[in-house]
């Protein structure tokens, strides 16, 4: 099916950009169509916790109009996304999905809304989120868990699960999720979207409730490479995606090779065959990269010798800082947080003097290893997403702070580099697996760049579910 005959929620970003800029679709019609499409999904997905369909009515509305006037602001201009719900919005409920925000309805936006805003995003409302993303979803939570679209047994990944189940299924075309240790990489990989966690102050964070503010990172979510880019545009005032498309017109495979003819691709194989779990995200990885040395691109054996600890320091200094926020609100109010959260923050907030030491040394380690690894032995690192497809939903429901999870995420919020997470394929019971691309400081154009050769060469941009 092609663009012109799907549907109005199952166009790509770029495309309904486009229609809206030259007067052949109105953000009214495609608002209408987010909304109808969260009337029907929402109750069983639960992707949305406040949907603001009155206000976004009028700022499309207002986005009609002045695009009719020639005041088009840009590519965003009209385009009706979600926000997590720890990203505070003026007058429009701010829970962090915790009774102990219940009632917030912040006085101004967060900066990364304000700049949405201004680049004429509608905005659809808020989307669902682990409580304050930091705690587990569990029975007798007071707002229900997000459910993943290919197989609602399954988790959608957290802590910015709604922000990829709304993308997924086109309830939203593009969303804002926060990223402290895969937040925005595992629901990007669990749910068959792309998801981008920009490097360390590339996105201010001001406005965003934090859990740990060195590792805390706020990025897009959105159906293929290209609309990332276009939000990430938005909110930074860069103009990768422009470039994603001018490189590559025909999608021809020649024209991709030639744009990642001398990449240096570095892969630690001996550490991802430790920990990764499952054969068939080994499988699709080892796809990947004979795809990307097809196309021009050069492997790199490379050592994560840098990595011991590297988790449970990650673990340690997140509790640490989401322990000195939520102290005082816990001891003023314990019965508005949920179990789950209580319970993470006694066993993992309270690291005795050496193992906060421990935890800083082993993350000043690592952050010196993997730039150093990225100036002289390769230009980008991958690696999947994820070490397994989506697990049950009862797995998630699993507290253990000592669990390892998302192993090769966390070294990216440590460090303050970026990652991109780009669907890669199905497993046989129908399940997405995913492709981490990381880099250095400032290369999220680069990122996007081999993210955007390799989606549009393996063909794996969805449709979104449940048509």
């Amino acid at each position: 099916m092609s663009e012109l005959e799907l549907p109005l929620h199952a166009l790509s970003l770029a495309d309904a950009s486009r229609r809206l800029a030259t007067g052949t679709l109105s953000s009214v019609a495609l608002t209408e169509a987010m909304l109808a499409r969260i009337d029907m999904l929402n109750p069983r997905l639960h992707a949305f916790a406040t949907v603001t369909a009155e206000s976004a009515r009028r700022e499309a509305h207002a986005a009609d109009a002045a695009i009719a006037r020639g005041e088009w602001r840009g590519p965003l201009h009209g385009i009706p996304i979600a926000l997590k719900d720890n990203i505070e919005t003026r007058d429009v409920l701010t829970t962090a999905y915790s009774n102990a925000l219940a009632d917030y309805v912040p006085a101004q936006d967060a900066a990364c809304v304000h700049a949405l805003r201004t680049a004429g995003a509608v905005l659809l409302g808020k989307v669902a989120l682990h409580e304050f993303a930091y705690g587990t979803p569990s029975p007798g939570d007071p707002f229900p868990a997000a459910r993943n679209p290919w197989n609602t047994a399954h988790s959608p990944g957290g802590s910015s699960s709604g922000s990829a189940v709304a993308v997924a299924t086109g309830m939203a075309m593009a969303a804002l999720g926060t990223d402290t240790a895969g937040s925005i990489r595992a629901p990007a990989a669990f749910c068959g979207v792309v998801g981008l966690m920009p490097g360390a102050d590339v996105i201010s964070n001001d406005g965003v409730i934090p859990v740990s503010p060195s590792q805390d990172r706020v990025g897009p979510i959105a159906r293929s490479v290209q609309d990332t880019a276009l939000m990430f545009d938005a909110m930074t005032g860069r103009h990768h995606a422009d470039s994603l498309v001018a490189d590559h017109p025909s999608g021809d495979a020649s024209d991709h090779a030639k744009a990642l003819a001398g990449l240096r691709l570095g892969v630690p194989l001996t550490f991802i065959e430790s920990t990764i779990t499952h054969p068939e995200v080994l499988h699709a990885f080892d796809n990947a990269l004979r795809r990307l040395q097809e196309l021009g691109a050069t492997i790199e054996p490379v050592a994560f010798d840098f990595m011991d600890g590297a988790t449970a320091a990650g673990a340690i200094l997140t509790a640490v800082d989401a322990w000195q926020y939520h102290q005082a609100g816990i001891a003023r109010h314990p019965e508005r947080y949920g179990a789950a959260l209580r319970a993470r923050l006694a066993v993992a907030g309270h690291p005795t003097i050496e193992q906060l030491a421990d935890a800083r040394a082993t993350r000043t380690r690592l952050n010196d290893g993997l730039r150093a690894l990225l100036a002289d032995r390769c230009d980008v690192i991958l690696s999947p997403t994820r070490e397994t497809p989506a697990p049950l939903m009862t797995e998630m429901f699993n507290t253990d702070p000592t669990l390892a999870r998302g192993i090769t995420n966390r070294m990216y919020n440590l460090s303050g580099l970026p990652a991109l997470a780009v669907p890669m394929g199905l497993t046989k019971a129908g399940l997405p697996v995913s492709l981490q691309i990381g880099g250095g400081e400032g290369t999220e154009g680069k990122l996007l760049q081999v993210g955007r050769v390799f989606e549009r060469t393996t063909n794996w941009v969805v449709r979104p579910l449940l048509d």
